[in-house]
């Protein structure tokens, strides 16, 4: 994009027959000049230069023609160099000036780049400044609104896109490609009443200051800020600056200000789910329940959870906030929970998230606590184990080697080791159970299983199936491992070329083969 800012206002050729160049700002009603919205606009056919000009590439270039010097005389006088432009009121650029840094082009003209501080190092001589508000510009130079060609809008955002560094005045500077706050923070007192607290919680720079003020732990502070946060804590625990304030907030706070905030995040279900799924307000919620003092308010929240846990189990955000409720809360606290989840195992260990969620919930919970979950696993545990995600729940179940639930899974999937043995997911689950299991009874029923049926030339030939026989060659011993290579042996004509069978064959040489 390439867009004329300021419109012409020198002639290239220096003739002195040509008009004046028509020029002037789009100046706002208190005529008392103004910031960007009042380009300048051309009327003549004839060649001229740009004040402003902007180039993706280049940044903003201020140009006037040095190579003439008729072009200086249709400088008006208002620009020459005491004079500067200043943002219009009202807005953040206000009252602030523009320096200009001028560098020689090898065509001839002078261009200003890098508009900087005056103070900086790379800053140098040659600055001349456009008008003021408290200097009028002559009306002949003013132009109706109408005429505007570039607003506000767009020139603020050709100034963060430019390369330039420019002080806007107000304790506004445009850094690096971004306007930074400049001005010292308010006090305290100041943002008390209306708007001005929760604005300046939403503010990345007032936002650190506020955070400051907490960490020092001044009681009287941490009420002001408390006192104006806490009936927005849902609006901020989802804002990308608020959500940190009140983190710390959270840390910070007395047990009766923590009450204030958790029933302003959990009132209102609907809100607590937007919070939970958010991924600034999942951090925030995370926090609060580290925190939480009491029994009765980690009673309430998991009252409040409980009602929307299948939904949050199965986010990529919200599986956070179930997780560090189960993490944290004692056994009696989280119970409800897990009835919750054991009651939808199935839909919930079938998610991606979900089954992060059930193995958090295994491992974490007590043995009394966790009964229900692991009965409904295991009695689902044929239908979870050709699942994508429920398969690592299964296998999780069996590495606990938990009294009771790895003779209850094998019966559930008794009979059905060939056909998992050709499953992309059941495979893991069949070689989890020939590794699992100590006994070699136990392995022998799997292996006598697999080696016994009709479709084992079918399984030793399956891309998934050849790695079940592996390990099956590699765990069984004694005779029953003979009569597997026996087997395995009298397919030799089908599997010596076969990419996955010659591999199995292999095995039962005892070594393995390179491919």
């Amino acid at each position: 994009m390439d867009e004329w800012i300021g419109d012409q206002i020198m002639s290239a050729t220096g003739n002195r027959r040509y008009p004046p160049p028509d020029w002037g700002f789009l100046s706002p009603s208190d005529n008392n000049g103004g910031l960007f919205q009042t380009p300048m606009i051309r009327k003549h056919n004839h060649q001229q230069f740009g004040l402003f000009h902007v180039n993706p590439n280049n940044g903003i270039h201020v140009t006037t023609n040095t190579g003439s010097s008729a072009a200086l005389d249709y400088f008006p006088p208002e620009f020459l160099p005491s004079t500067r432009l200043s943002p219009a009121a009202g807005t953040r650029f206000n009252s602030g000036g523009m320096n200009m840094n001028p560098y020689y082009s090898p065509h001839g003209s002078r261009q200003f780049q890098n508009l900087g501080d005056p103070m900086s190092s790379n800053f140098r001589v040659g600055i001349r400044n456009l008008p003021a508000p408290e200097q009028r510009v002559p009306a002949r130079f003013y132009r109706s609104r109408d005429e505007t060609t570039i607003s506000l809008r767009e020139l603020e955002e050709a100034l963060l896109e430019s390369s330039i560094n420019i002080n806007l005045g107000n304790g506004f500077r445009v850094r690096n490609n971004n306007i930074v706050n400049m001005t010292p923070p308010p006090r305290l007192e100041e943002l008390r009443g209306g708007e001005k607290m929760i604005f300046a919680i939403k503010d990345q720079q007032s936002c650190r200051f506020l955070q400051q003020k907490l960490e020092e732990g001044k009681p009287e502070e941490v009420e002001v800020i408390f006192s104006e946060a806490k009936d927005r804590v849902g609006e901020l625990m989802i804002d990308p600056s608020g959500n940190y304030l009140i983190q710390k907030l959270f840390q910070v706070c007395n047990s009766h200000q923590m009450n204030h905030l958790l029933l302003s995040a959990v009132r209102d279900e609907r809100q607590l789910l937007a919070i939970c799924l958010d991924m600034h307000g999942t951090r925030a919620m995370q926090t609060m329940l580290q925190h939480l003092r009491t029994k009765e308010q980690r009673v309430l929240v998991v009252s409040a959870l409980r009602r929307i846990t299948v939904t949050l189990a199965k986010s990529v955000n919200g599986h956070h906030v179930i997780q560090h409720c189960i993490k944290f809360f004692s056994h009696e606290e989280k119970k409800p929970l897990l009835n919750v989840i054991a009651e939808n195992c199935v839909n919930i260990a079938t998610d991606k998230s979900g089954c992060c969620v059930i193995q958090h919930c295994v491992e974490n919970a007590d043995v009394q606590s966790r009964e229900p979950l692991i009965a409904e696993i295991t009695a689902n545990s044929l239908v979870l184990s050709e699942h994508p995600y429920g398969n690592y729940v299964v296998q999780n179940i069996l590495g606990l080697k938990i009294a009771g639930v790895k003779e209850g899974i094998l019966k559930r999937l008794r009979g059905s080791f060939v056909s998992l043995s050709m499953n992309k997911y059941g495979s893991n689950v069949v070689e989890k159970c020939l590794k699992e299991f100590e006994s070699e009874e136990t392995i022998a029923q799997i292996v006598q299983e697999i080696m016994y049926s009709p479709n084992l030339l079918m399984l030793l030939q399956d891309q998934y199936g050849n790695y079940v026989a592996q390990s099956a060659l590699a765990t069984c011993k004694g005779y029953v491992r003979q009569e597997m290579v026996t087997l395995i042996n009298g397919h030799y004509n089908y599997l010596h070329s076969h990419p996955y069978g010659k591999r199995v064959l292999a095995k039962t040489r005892g070594n393995k083969q390179n491919e």
